[in-house]
């Protein structure tokens, strides 16, 4: 792999770490768990950024301390052959194993000259895995839903059969993969977000293209900032259903 370039723009690098990382909160609203012996609950590490615009999320993503967007994973409790199965965990990667890191690969098709070098956040990095647990992340916002025996049946045998080597930025995500198991209980989740992506961006007095090819002017991806939005949208409608 070649080495990036030290004149690549911070604020480039900054929107291109779109993964995993902890956002301590001591107000996180933490589910119950006694509630069924079926259940489903979904864990959000957000860094509440301005989406407003790339321009605005740049900005956001530009005061923290390593750029990066947040995390989410699940907690799935239930009964196989009636024993207690608890799991908690979600999907992670980018470890640069198999494929240089967004960062890394986007900066190598910029020194190279490549016409469109941000092409490389859609690129599938093969190297993902199940992270148990919260991986050191703190929740902002949390959620718990009863389940049935089939809907557990339904989750436990996706997570068991899921490919997580397949982690992609605008793919298969810790964000997705949370988003998908909630539709296996009947509860729909957003957490998608598309922002605009300059064809060319100016540093130093230079000029850089990070795109010639239009298809590459927006970027489609699943945020846990704008997953955490929809949970708490969902948790409200409950609650109105209830009144």
């Amino acid at each position: 792999m070649k080495k990036s370039n030290a004149m690549f723009p911070k604020f480039v690098v900054l929107l291109l770490f779109l993964c995993g990382c902890c956002h301590y909160s001591d107000d996180c609203p933490c589910p119950s768990t006694n509630s069924s012996e079926y259940s489903l609950a979904i864990f959000i590490s957000a860094k509440h950024f301005d989406y407003s615009s790339c321009q605005a999320c740049l900005a956001s993503l530009a005061k923290t301390s390593d750029g990066r967007f947040g995390h989410a994973w699940v907690s799935l409790r239930g009964l196989c052959n009636g024993q207690p199965v608890e799991i908690i965990g979600g999907h992670s990667g980018e470890l640069g194993r198999i494929k240089p890191r967004y960062f890394d690969g986007v900066a190598d098709l910029v020194e190279s000259g490549d016409p469109n070098p941000i092409r490389y956040l859609w690129e599938v990095q093969g190297d993902g895995f199940f992270q148990k647990g919260s991986g050191e992340h703190r929740p902002t916002y949390a959620a718990q839903v009863a389940i049935t025996p089939e809907q557990f049946d339904a989750i436990f045998s996706y997570i068991q059969a899921y490919p997580y080597n397949e982690y992609c930025l605008t793919g298969r995500q810790c964000t997705t993969f949370c988003m998908e198991i909630a539709a296996l209980a009947d509860w729909y989740l957003d957490g998608t977000i598309t922002l605009p992506i300059s064809s060319t961006i100016y540093f130093g007095g230079s000029r850089m293209r990070l795109w010639q090819d239009p298809c590459y002017a927006s970027i489609t991806f699943a945020s846990p900032d704008r997953l955490e939005h929809s949970l708490k949208e969902s948790v409200k409608a409950k609650q109105a259903r209830r009144i």
